[in-house]
């Protein structure tokens, strides 16, 4: 199940039922825009309910899928794409944090992307191309769908490196690393079926993909939040969403221990604060 909260603030929930059927219908959409097993697609979206069904439906219908971190610049998704080349880009129109809305698809287009496929996040207008539609358009009426059978070693995502001592390099995953991730997640942070899972991260980042399985096959809640992890807005959100497991930066508990802006909740349901660098 994923646990989610709206841009007003409303936390939602969606069941492990509606996940297959989205997932089920993008997987189709994919086939009837005539990409073929084999065929990279990019998601540069941020962490959500949406971002989640499409790299799921990716893995299902035998579409490796390229993740670019949303905060990453034109320049840098440019380089991604020209070493995948992948046959659809999935974005969102806008991002909403801190009080503003930043032009996801406006810096998808400075990268020169393939077909583009835009969720809609608010009635703020875009300027699409003739082959640019937007996510409700491009999902298939057809719920069901069989899963592309794989060999082991087969990719589902690529992945990349910072690019900061210089081009970025591509990294495979393949259908082996879910298990290592939830083997990982049972084994080592003790994740279990009733546990609710908080990792504030991006699927361009290996923490994203590795939440997905760590959380969903160890049958795990995935909890996503709406924003900044760094102000008390966040508190509330791990507070009412009942999360058991949170992950964080050490960056992130420096902001809050300077501001003190979590001292007003009560997280005595945690099982285990997970740091990461």
């Amino acid at each position: 199940m994923i646990l989610y909260q709206t841009a007003d603030g409303v936390i939602k929930k969606i069941s492990q039922k509606e996940l297959k059927v989205l997932v089920n219908q993008i997987a189709n959409g994919l086939k009837a825009s005539g990409v073929a097993a084999g065929d990279f697609i990019a998601i540069y979206m941020p962490m959500n309910p949406e971002s989640i069904a499409i790299y799921l439906a990716g893995i299902k219908a035998g579409n490796p899928v390229v993740t670019i971190a949303d905060s990453f610049t034109p320049n840098e998704i440019a380089i991604r794409l020209k070493i995948t080349k992948p046959k659809i880009l999935f974005t969102q129109d806008y991002l909403h944090r801190a009080g503003k809305s930043l032009p996801l698809f406006e810096k998808v287009l400075l990268a020169n992307p393939p077909k583009v496929v835009v969720l809609k996040s608010c009635d703020l207008p875009i300027q699409k191309r003739k082959q640019d539609c937007y996510f409700n358009d491009f999902l298939s009426e057809n719920i069901s769908f069989k899963s592309l059978p794989q060999d082991p070693d087969d990719f589902i995502n690529i992945l990349f490196s910072s690019g900061t001592t210089g081009e970025p390099k591509a990294i495979p995953w393949t259908h082996c690393t879910p298990i290592k991730s939830a083997s990982d997640g049972f084994y080592h942070h003790n994740i279990k079926n009733k546990d609710v899972v908080c990792w504030p991260t991006n699927l361009g980042w290996m923490m994203g993909p590795w939440l997905v399985f760590a959380s969903l096959i160890n049958k795990a809640t995935i909890a996503l939040y709406h924003g900044s992890p760094m102000d008390s807005a966040f508190g509330k959100f791990i507070q009412e969403a009942g999360v058991t497991m949170l992950g964080v930066v050490p960056s992130i508990v420096r902001q809050w221990k300077n501001s003190r802006c979590m001292e007003a909740y009560d997280w005595s349901c945690y099982q285990l604060l997970q740091l990461y660098r």
